[in-house]
């Protein structure tokens, strides 16, 4: 399991990284056109990671009805879902903005909530031990 850990944050730190590339770049940047039908998934893959927030905030919610340690496993299992899809929504987003018809400040807007949401997503998943351990802090940034 701990093996899985290590290869989810290493793909979340590169997903981020490359959205950090092409949000400070995207005037320069040139999606190439076979990428296009990827970006018209966004819409689509958009809510799962408001779904999985959803069910992480009934997990905290019922928490009392699973046992410490299955609690802590299926947590941290529906924060990795949530903390990948949100990173590839967000990068799915990016390219459905390249397309034509997509421009503006509420698009740019869009585009930075969205990555900003992606790494919460991803400080949650990757301090959930450090906010568990110290009191209220985990329901506070999950909420």
């Amino acid at each position: 399991m701990k093996t899985l850990h290590s290869v989810i944050n290493y793909v979340l730190v590169g997903i981020h990284a490359l959205l950090a590339f092409l949000l400070l770049f995207e005037n320069s940047v040139e999606i190439p056109f076979w990428l296009n039908p990827i970006g018209r998934m966004h819409p689509l893959l958009l809510h799962l990671p408001i779904g999985l927030l959803f069910l992480a905030v009934l997990l905290w919610v019922f928490r009392k009805e699973f046992g410490e340690a299955s609690f802590h496993k299926v947590s941290r299992f529906v924060l990795a879902l949530t903390a990948v899809s949100a990173a590839t929504a967000a990068l799915m987003g990016f390219f459905l903005s390249t397309e034509s018809g997509y421009s503006g400040e509420t698009v740019t807007r869009h585009k930075w909530f969205g990555v900003a949401l992606s790494v919460v997503c991803y400080g949650l998943y990757a301090f959930y031990n450090q906010l568990f351990a110290r009191k209220n802090a985990y329901p506070v940034f999950l909420g």
